[in-house]
């Protein structure tokens, strides 16, 4: 089933909740980028954000977490009302401990992969993650 990613990256910062409210018919869920400068450059947003954005729109919140150490950000992200996250396996020794942590935060979790890295690497998980 495909759905349409609106993400905020794109987006005014400072009319965030209005260009959201202007994706909500033909949008599914809104995209947030969250990048700490380590994993990945640039440095962009996080819970706070998010948080700020939950009563804005009734659309699903996906964090794309692209960061060291994911399952740091899952109970504030949780709490912010991130409804899923999805974290590189290229940031992780091992998925499995992630996947659980993610999911012991009620929210939905999928696997992100870097396009050099082989698509084997979340082959082993595609029972346990809601998507790739």
């Amino acid at each position: 089933m495909s759905k349409l990613a609106a993400s905020i990256l794109a987006a005014d910062l400072a009319y965030l909740a209005d260009q959201v409210k202007m994706v909500e018919g033909p949008a599914d869920l809104i995209h947030v980028d969250v990048m700490d400068a380590h994993f990945v450059p640039p440095l962009t947003i996080g819970p706070v954000v998010v948080a700020s954005l939950r009563p804005h729109t009734r659309l699903a919140l996906h964090a794309h977490l692209q960061v060291e150490a994911p399952e740091a950000l899952f109970g504030d992200l949780a709490e912010a009302g991130t409804d899923a996250v999805s974290f590189h396996v290229e940031a992780v020794d091992d998925p499995v401990p992630a996947i659980e942590a993610a999911r012991s935060n009620a929210l939905r979790v999928g696997l992100a992969l870097s396009p050099q890295t082989p698509v084997d690497r979340v082959l082993p998980h595609l029972d346990a993650i809601d998507h790739v």
